[in-house]
């Protein structure tokens, strides 16, 4: 899945808890921990995987 759906998807959950300024570091940071994460539990990069992972934070 490319990094643009990732921040959009990324960007839609944090406007829906927040209402403050969106940092890259902040998304950078995010999907450098998705990678991580897919790579520790040996998932497949898809939407669906990517929305589980941003509700476990």
């Amino acid at each position: 899945m490319g990094n643009i759906i990732k921040i959009n998807i990324y960007y839609a959950e944090f406007t829906r808890k927040n209402k403050g300024k969106l940092r890259l570091e902040t998304v950078e940071k995010s999907i450098l921990r998705y990678d991580k994460w897919l790579k520790d539990t040996n998932r497949k990069d898809n939407i669906e995987t990517y929305e589980e992972f941003l509700r476990a934070q």
